[in-house]
């Protein structure tokens, strides 16, 4: 209700409606829970929805801020793609029906709107995104109160993290100094960025690092996990890369039938340059990625979400669902 009636995302944030819609194909095309022309059908169903949603979009949204904007216009190439080949490709064994050729339909014509909403962001409303996308001081502290149950006045708050930081800078001149006294922790951290995969080895790397996490957890009785089965290890997909680095997104707790889970790591784009691509890897360095998958699979959130199944009640199974089905970094 905070989200709805006060904050008022949908006003504010056009990747809602392009990245929403995406998204709500790609839940039905990514798990094989039904036979693929029984998926097909539903797919076709929400795919005559589109259109509306996308108009809605332009009724809506009011002044959003300029990066929201350009957000969504990020996004949008890899949408479009998304609904050429990745959509058809995954239903390609559904041929010679008619629901087929009605797929051929609907699929066009998110195309084509979406190609024209990215026309009317970039034309009509990128020079008119001039709004705030700070919530204020009010609405941030009812989101930590209804979401984490912190209840903690922000002035507090913002000192422990203050503190916390000043902790952690003092721990970390300590750990340098120990390294090489010579350099600065600026010096140390921009050698450790260095060591990391080549891009396209960032999927081989995390694929080693989840088997060898996941071997320690067991050997050292850390935590029970319930599932042996490793997450399969994927490229983020397009409507998700320009908001998150790597993400974990599992089945829910009352599905018997597709129960892979998917650990999504954002690789760089094709596009950029030498200099981009660098940069971008450095985020990735080793360290960087042990503790991104310790906090997404290993013992974070798939951990998390296989023991999601057992909680006692209904409402904790589906709110639990709904706020951590996909977790970002």
């Amino acid at each position: 209700m905070l989200e709805l009636e006060t904050i008022r995302g949908w006003e504010k944030n056009p990747d809602i409606y392009s990245s929403g819609a995406t998204a709500a194909i790609f839940v039905i095309m990514s798990r094989s829970f039904a036979p693929p022309a029984d998926r097909l059908k539903s797919v076709v169903a929400r795919e005559r929805l589109i259109p509306r949603l996308l108009q809605s979009a332009r009724a809506n949204l009011n002044n959003p801020p300029r990066i929201f904007t350009e957000v969504a216009l990020e996004q949008i190439p890899g949408i479009v793609s998304f609904f050429e080949k990745d959509v058809p490709a995954a239903f390609k064994q559904v041929t010679g029906t008619p629901l087929a050729a009605e797929f051929r339909q609907t699929n066009q014509a998110v195309i084509q709107n979406l190609n024209d909403y990215q026309a009317w962001l970039k034309n009509d409303l990128l020079p008119r995104s001039h709004g705030n996308f700070a919530i204020g001081a009010e609405n941030y502290s009812k989101k930590l109160l209804y979401n984490e149950m912190v209840d903690t006045p922000l002035d507090r708050l913002l000192a422990v993290g203050y503190e916390d930081l000043r902790h952690n800078q003092d721990w970390l001149k300590r750990v340098s100094a120990q390294i090489d006294p010579k350099k600065t922790p600026q010096q140390i951290l921009d050698d450790l960025e260095k060591d990391h995969p080549a891009p396209d080895k960032l999927l081989d790397t995390f694929r080693g690092t989840l088997g060898g996490l996941h071997e320690y957890l067991v050997a050292h009785r850390i935590i029970t996990v319930p599932s042996p089965v490793l997450p399969i290890v994927e490229e983020t997909p397009p409507f998700m890369r320009a908001l998150t680095t790597a993400s974990m997104d599992t089945p829910g707790p009352y599905e018997k039938v597709a129960k892979e889970a998917f650990f999504n790591v954002t690789l760089p784009e094709a596009n950029w340059t030498a200099q981009q691509r660098e940069e971008y890897m450095e985020g990735f360095n080793r360290g960087t990625i042990i503790s991104t998958a310790v906090h997404e699979v290993y013992p974070g959130h798939y951990t998390q979400f296989l023991w999601l199944k057992d909680v006692p009640t209904k409402v904790r199974k589906l709110v639990g669902t709904s706020f951590s089905h996909k977790n970002c970094v």
